[in-house]
């Protein structure tokens, strides 16, 4: 390769700065480092030191049926022995109130002494009796309660960079709230960290090896 041609490689290798080096270069390492970010914290339950998110708060709590990621676990009640709570043949009126009815009997409702119906469930083992009632998973601490969350974690392109986050407000502010509770969770790992330099080193060279040599690279999103 004579001066004026490996010159004009270069031109060609700087010119790809401006344009696609990091959709040729840094793809594949990006990608690999957000699929192992989403399984280590939604399947895995691990933080950002690799260790175990946390555990379930098991302090009393009283839940609405809004709360529930499957309303059918729901059945209102108060505390054990909790004055006024009965359980009564029931009807529907206008405006939402219940109340005891001699006519033929459709259901029963939980109510409190003035009648209304109680409208939540008192959960003595508090968040992570929630979870179980629902048979959802208690082992690890699982982000995936109604699936929002992960849905919306993803990577995307900017410029010559790729971002792994959050696409939506209201679940970055959720994030938010988890980490101040349990402390880093989506931030990569340092194992992670190195993984994806050495992935992305090893990119970066192969472009700068091929291009002056002349060959054509495509990205790969395997």
């Amino acid at each position: 390769m004579t001066p004026q041609e490996f010159t004009e490689k270069l031109r060609d290798l700087y010119g790809l700065v401006g344009g696609d080096l990091a959709e040729l270069a840094l793809a594949k390492p990006a990608n690999n480092l957000f699929k192992e970010i989403r399984k280590r914290v939604f399947t895995e339950g691990k933080n950002s030191d690799d260790s175990s998110i946390g555990q379930y708060s098991t302090k009393p709590m009283y839940v609405a049926k809004e709360m529930f990621a499957k309303p059918g676990a729901f059945s209102p009640r108060g505390k054990k022995g909790e004055v006024g709570d009965k359980l009564v043949p029931t009807y529907q009126l206008k405006r939402g109130v219940i109340k005891p009815t001699n006519r033929q009997i459709k259901n029963f409702s939980v109510v409190k002494a003035n009648n209304q119906p109680r409208k939540t469930m008192y959960l003595p083992q508090g968040y992570r009796e929630l979870r179980d009632i629902q048979a959802l998973r208690t082992d690890v601490v699982d982000l995936t309660y109604r699936g929002d969350l992960k849905k919306d974690f993803a990577i995307a392109k900017d410029g010559q960079a790729y971002l792994i986050g959050f696409k939506t407000k209201p679940e970055s502010m959720k994030r938010l709230a988890l980490e101040r509770q349990f402390g880093p969770i989506f931030y990569a790992t340092q194992e992670e960290r190195n993984k994806y330099l050495q992935a992305a080193s090893f990119s970066l060279n192969r472009l700068t090896v091929g291009t002056l040599n002349g060959q054509i690279i495509t990205p790969t999103f395997e």
